[in-house]
């Protein structure tokens, strides 16, 4: 598992129509 073998401290599973859980806050992400 990709995941799993990178050892990122969090990782993002996003699936269309769920919301996705993180360990940041929205305003964190700074992405939008």
């Amino acid at each position: 598992n990709v995941v799993l073998e990178s050892k990122i401290p969090y990782a993002v599973t996003h699936y269309p129509g769920h919301m996705f859980v993180i360990d940041k806050l929205v305003e964190e992400l700074a992405i939008f």
